[in-house]
């Protein structure tokens, strides 16, 4: 077969656009074999400015992508360009994933699930169709400086994030995960948590909820296809995920341990504790470690009650009952997913840190700076005072967690990536 002269592909690289081929002859093929051996990618940008591309769109908004790009490289990449070669660097990921083998593990290794939601701030034509109603019927009752309690901004759609790992068993007793009032001997060192290991994940805005929560249970199933090892679920308390997760159970005839993520349990207790004593004292620190700890050791009905029984014994206001009755409410509603005693001595984790650490590489908390809607003075003064540091202790201190260094001994690690919430990307997370 004869060819004629072999043409170059032009290809933008980050010097700028190659030489362009000359064309073929008359009656040549189709043949390219300097393409061949140059290993040049479909199209016309290189595999080094479709990585830098990639990169740099996980990291923020497409406009950042595009301003890194030109000043790296010039003037050689456009926004909608950008745009399709990220879309295009995941096309295979869905498929990658369904085609791994998974990892073999034994009969005694819990299979953890874990299942949250995330909103994420969205443009106004891209929010559901509920969302978009109460938006528009929100600002049609004119600009207000400040939203009322409990109130919705109504600028966000919410994304079904799940994951699923292997860990190996690590039994804990409650002083293991909360350290007395008193402070901890040094008799008896902290027994670990388990550790994730073989993490997959996957996110949706456009998939149901119901269809986020079958892709989990089914690479579930395909790690333990004949249900012989423990399945522990991990939600934060929202009844439709547990509607959804006990729909599929029961559908896939499978039994799963469900717990409820005690940060947030952490979270209501802290709220009661601060209707009987003052934020930040000794006192609210013993009352939330003995509540706590009794919840750790099988006790939840029990706690629930007494707290109970203390706010009708010291005549609660109004305003500070109802956070004690909220607590109630969210212990005695749950009751089946608190067995946390089980849990510690099976070795299994009692928190959504895998999937918490997913929801926060999956879009940043604000957009980037010039997306931001500039604060007039009405909205400037509404803006609260910030609360005095004492005052805004987290219970990472109760929950035995180490505490972030105040000087850096080396330089700081660089940002972990993370889709801008206006824009998805097809794959694992889209």
């Amino acid at each position: 077969m004869r060819a004629g002269p072999c043409p170059l592909a032009r290809h933008r690289v980050r010097a700028g656009p190659r030489h362009p081929g000359r064309p073929q002859g008359p009656g040549a093929g189709n043949v390219h074999p300097a393409n061949a051996a140059l290993s040049l990618p479909a199209g016309r940008h290189s595999t080094g400015l479709r990585r830098l591309a990639v990169t740099e769109a996980v990291r923020g908004s497409f406009d950042q992508a595009q301003e890194t790009v030109t000043r790296r490289c010039g003037k050689v990449l456009g926004k909608r360009r950008l745009e399709e070669l990220v879309v295009a660097a995941a096309v295979d990921v869905d498929g990658f994933y369904r085609a791994r083998v998974p990892v073999p593990c034994s009969r005694d290794m819990p299979l953890v699930l874990q299942v949250d939601g995330k909103g994420v701030v969205m443009r106004p034509e891209a929010l559901r169709e509920a969302t978009r109603r109460a938006a528009a019927k929100a600002a049609a009752g004119g600009h207000r400086g400040r939203l009322a309690p409990g109130e919705k901004p109504n600028r966000k759609r919410m994304a079904t994030v799940a994951c699923l790992f292997d860990t190996h068993p690590a039994p804990r007793r409650p002083h293991d995960v909360i350290h007395p009032p008193g402070g901890r001997s040094e008799e008896r060192a902290v027994r670990p948590g388990p550790r994730a290991e073989h993490k997959w994940c996957t996110a949706s805005q456009l998939r149901p909820p119901e269809q986020v929560i079958a892709d989990a249970f089914d690479q579930a199933e395909a790690r333990d296809p004949q249900h012989l090892r423990p399945w522990v679920v991990l939600v934060d308390g929202a009844r439709h995920q547990l509607d959804l997760i006990t729909a599929e159970t029961i559908r896939r005839g499978v039994t799963v341990h469900v717990l409820l993520d005690f940060v947030h349990v952490t979270e209501y207790i802290w709220t009661a504790a601060h209707a009987f004593h003052k934020p930040g004292t000794t006192e609210a620190e013993t009352w939330v470690a003995d509540c706590l700890t009794a919840i750790l050791a099988g006790h939840a009905a029990r706690t629930a009650a007494e707290m109970t029984a203390q706010a009708e014994q010291e005549h609660l206001s109004a305003a500070r009952r109802e956070a004690v009755d909220a607590c109630h409410r969210y212990l005695t509603g749950h009751l089946d997913q608190l067995r946390y005693d089980t849990a510690l001595a099976s070795g299994w984790p009692i928190a959504t840190g895998a999937v918490e650490g997913a929801c926060r590489h999956l879009t940043d908390r604000r957009p980037p700076r010039h997306h931001r809607r500039p604060l007039g003075p009405a909205r400037r003064r509404s803006r609260p005072a910030t609360a005095h540091p004492r005052l805004q202790r987290r219970p990472r201190h109760l929950l035995a967690l180490p505490r972030s260094p105040r000087t850096r001994t080396s330089l700081p690690r660089p940002r972990p990536a993370g889709l801008h919430p206006h824009y998805l990307i097809s794959g694992p997370f889209e």
